[in-house]
């Protein structure tokens, strides 16, 4: 997928910051798959991020800075992602049906959503969206403009698999 064609397939249900909008970012993905799963169950695998290492390989050292060591509104977290490390606070948290964070480092400031609908028969369409602005998506958006949402497809399957294999 290019840049454009994510944006054009971009989801309607989005809530973007102010001045965070895809059409305005150096870098842009849009990914979505169906789970069959219901929405809670994927939920907790997104909230508990100090697991993702153990399902999503593009995750590393993650450090939720909460007592509960789960995201939560406002709740800051660091942890290294594409190869870099990332300080993210949860913006936006509406249980089992959509989080949002932003992610920044000294050349990039991100901002990655998910958005959970229930479908019938109790399976779930997963949007996963991520705009970023700065030196290194623009760079990234030159070099290698399908590598974020390649990332975010493995990270998509990857809870695809995760849930739908401790589904009864």
């Amino acid at each position: 997928m290019s840049i454009i064609e994510d944006i054009q397939r971009r989801s309607a249900h989005i809530h973007w910051p102010d001045g965070i909008v895809p059409e305005q970012a150096d870098l842009f993905a849009h990914n979505d798959i169906v789970i069959a799963a219901p929405a809670e169950t994927i939920w907790e695998h997104l909230i508990r991020a100090t697991a993702w290492p153990d399902w999503y390989s593009n995750a590393r050292n993650v450090t939720v800075n909460a007592p509960s060591r789960l995201l939560g509104a406002g709740v800051t977290f660091d942890w290294i992602t594409f190869g870099a490390p990332i300080h993210s606070t949860v913006h936006e948290f509406e249980p089992a049906a959509r989080i949002g964070w932003y992610g920044q480092t000294d050349q990039w400031l991100a901002y990655h959503t998910w958005l959970l609908e229930p479908r019938e028969e109790g399976t779930t369409y997963v949007v996963m969206e991520e705009t970023g602005t700065g030196a290194n998506p623009k760079k990234l958006a030159n070099s290698n403009p399908g590598h974020m949402h390649r990332g975010h497809d493995l990270w998509n399957i990857s809870l695809k698999f995760l849930c739908e294999s401790t589904q009864n």
